[in-house]
């Protein structure tokens, strides 16, 4: 179970990196376009580098990224076999060629070059908040359960090593903790369903923030699912009972919100069992030193 100060916590890492995403973001999408790459192939490869040393089947992509369609996955690999940057190895199994290896190192060269002398913070603070991170890290990787920690050990592939600046190293873990957020996520729903569009559906009329197809085909556009997904999606749970509706309009139904919301503590139970490796006064500590970070990022422009 979850602290009070550690959700708190977890909940400044996604704007302590985008507080330092604002020094690479440029360099990053200038390598990726050099390199020959789109946004879509460039995760691509990264999904292929965490499969390593085997290979990345369909099947393990899908499960790694269950909110996306099957038939699309399966084009994206097609398109990045196309292109040369990958291959299979052996039939229906991919790995990474080695232009799709060079482009994927630039890219990130790209990233560690520009956070080396990037010091939003005193020296001292930032090494710190490095040290505690890579701690809950650390000990995150050694925890339990789940036992499939899949984006985790994805991510910690990037690592730039103890060598690199602070900053890089406090992205890379924060980068780290977030994938395994998504690991926990996936443990504590996918024994339920394996439909991880409709669970996605799902969860956004639990939260409140969609209630109406049109709505929810706004909010999902980017996943980009085939016609006629949402009303399958939102039938079929109706059918399980999850949430009622008129047709017009939806809302979980009570078994339904209690069934999200025994997903959501199991994903938290998963997520936060490795932290008592850092004492609440740390945590504490953490949390303004993330504050900190996260308030040193530029205003964003206007207009």
């Amino acid at each position: 179970m979850a602290t009070t100060t550690q959700p708190n916590l977890f909940k400044l890492m996604g704007p302590a990196i985008q507080a330092l995403a604002h020094c690479y973001n440029e360099p990053l999408q200038q390598a990726i376009e050099q390199s020959g790459l789109t946004t879509t192939s460039w995760n691509m490869l990264l999904q292929v580098q965490g499969a390593e040393p085997g290979a990345l089947t369909l099947d393990m992509l899908a499960r790694k990224r269950p909110y996306l369609e099957r038939a699309r996955l399966a084009a994206q690999l097609t398109t990045a076999t196309e292109h040369g940057l990958l291959a299979e190895r052996p039939a229906e199994a991919y790995q990474l060629t080695e232009r799709g290896r060079t482009a994927l190192t630039n890219t990130f060269d790209a990233v560690h070059a520009a956070l080396q002398p990037y010091q939003p913070l005193p020296e001292a603070t930032l090494e710190r908040a490095a040290e505690l991170l890579l701690r809950l890290v650390e000990a995150t990787v050694a925890a339990p359960e789940p036992a499939d920690k899949q984006d985790l050990l994805s991510s910690r592939r990037t690592d730039p090593g103890p060598q690199s600046s602070a900053a890089a190293r406090i992205d890379q873990y924060l980068t780290d903790l977030l994938a395994f957020r998504d690991d926990a996520h996936r443990a504590a729903w996918q024994p339920i369903t394996s439909d991880g569009p409709a669970w996605e559906i799902f969860t956004r009329i639990w939260r409140g923030e969609a209630n109406t197809l049109a709505a929810l085909q706004q909010q999902l556009a980017r996943r980009e699912h085939s016609p006629g997904s949402f009303e399958r999606a939102l039938h079929d749970l109706a059918a399980r009972g999850w949430i009622s509706g008129d047709g017009t309009t939806y809302q979980p139904s009570q078994a339904g919100r209690a069934l999200r919301e025994q997903a959501e503590e199991l994903t938290d139970r998963y997520f936060y069992t490795a932290w008592n490796v850092l004492g609440e006064t740390e945590i504490d500590e953490l949390h303004e030193l993330l504050s900190r970070l996260r308030d040193s990022a530029p205003p964003a422009a206007s207009g």
